[in-house]
């Protein structure tokens, strides 16, 4: 996400956002913050805390950091012996040595590596202070990468002092104070990355948190980008009720013109006059469909205790045919409005507003009015015995 300047549009960039997800603290100390936050082990623990305010030089591994390790399309070659005089070598150990030898000439102070390594490469390195941060996601390790100048690199024996990456500060995040279980927030000046910090008491509510966030953030992504949006929370579906029904009520002539005209758009053949005395009738029951639907949507999400109270309101609504008032509000009086102590509050009750995303919803209409489709054609053919072909 960008700053906008004077009469720039916001950028938007979900692949910038990255979640954290912390058992046992209280949902209040849920927040986002600029950076990215990893887990840091508790023998990293004061070594991190020493670094605070500190800027840090950087190095990106793009794979496993292992002696074994060997990216895709560069494996062991087949039918190759490896000879040594040195039998009692341990090549783990020497491949420590030789790589931290790399790190400390080029004053390495943390690792990012998208991959894992071993413990006791990990401890090497707390004992010569230098940071090491296992399994960093693609988007993140790339971001840090730029805004830092550094260059990811398969192997340590590739690096050399153009891929080392300049101005890293690591914080221990505030809010864990357990050394067990610490959290550690890593950034720079130039970072777009944002990181939302999510927790929560129960343990079984995180995965539903963070999948909220997810699809909010996705929502608000498609609705920048196509710089529109439906009238949410039913809205639109009243829209369609309120325009059916008005349909039911012109005179015959205005009528027939009407749908002649959406059929045309829609390149669908005309319906013959005959065909046309039934047109009243269907509009009827879809506008009766619609009605069912949002009553089932919002009596099965529990905003409304029956599906006659649910009923009830929209006819309401309706008969008011109010203007610029959330259907939403009809529904949920104690629900948008709630002050800083989580208490409902009424005088906000109607002022937020839903919307939905254009394409996910006409999609969504689309994928029923396809399904709608198929029955009725089934059904035509089981009554006519007539099967309509393509030729």
């Amino acid at each position: 996400m960008k700053e906008p300047t004077s009469g720039a549009v916001i950028a938007f960039d979900v692949s910038k956002l990255e979640t954290f997800v912390y058992p046992g603290l209280s949902e209040n100390y849920s927040c986002v913050t600029s950076g990215f936050i990893s887990w840091v082990l508790a023998d990293q623990y004061d070594l991190a805390k020493s670094f605070h305010g500190q800027y840090l030089r950087v190095v990106f591994i793009n794979g496993d950091a292992t002696e074994k390790y060997r990216h895709v399309g560069l494996n062991n070659t087949l039918n190759v012996k490896y000879i040594t005089d040195c039998l009692e070598m341990n090549t783990e150990e020497s491949w420590d040595c030789r790589t931290l030898a790399a790190l400390l000439k080029l004053k390495v102070n943390l690792i990012l590596i998208q991959g894992i390594t071993s413990t006791r490469f990990v401890e090497t390195c707390v004992k010569h202070r230098i940071l090491v941060v296992q399994k960093v996601k693609h988007e993140v390790f790339e971001d840090l990468a730029e805004a830092t100048g550094g260059i990811p690199v398969f192997y340590f024996s590739q690096l050399d002092e153009s891929c080392v990456g300049n101005g890293v500060t690591v914080t221990l995040w505030k809010t864990i104070l357990n050394k067990e279980s610490s959290a550690l927030k890593i950034t720079t000046s130039s970072t777009m990355l944002v990181t939302a910090f999510i927790t929560s008491p129960a343990i079984c509510k995180l995965q539903m948190l963070e999948d909220q966030f997810w699809t909010c953030a996705h929502r608000l992504n498609h609705a920048l980008k196509e710089e529109t949006v439906f009238l949410g929370a039913g809205d639109a579906e009243m829209f369609c009720i309120m325009y059916l029904e008005s349909l039911v009520e012109e005179d015959p002539a205005r009528l027939y013109k009407t749908v002649h005209k959406h059929m045309t758009t829609a390149n669908l053949v005309s319906m013959s006059e005959d065909a046309m005395q039934y047109t009243r009738l269907i509009l009827q029951l879809m506008a009766n469909g619609w009605r069912d639907y949002i009553s089932t949507v919002y009596y099965n999400s529990g905003l409304c205790t029956t599906k006659l109270k649910a009923l009830t309101a929209i006819s309401e609504y309706l008969r008011k045919k109010e203007k610029n008032v959330s259907l939403f509000s009809h529904f949920t009086p104690n629900v948008l409005g709630c002050d800083n102590d989580g208490k409902p509050t009424c005088e906000n009750t109607g002022n937020t507003e839903v919307y939905d995303n254009v394409t996910v919803k006409l999609e969504a209409w689309q994928g029923a009015l396809d399904l709608v489709m198929l029955v009725l054609q089934t059904d035509a053919e089981i009554v006519t015995g007539y099967v309509e072909t393509d030729s």
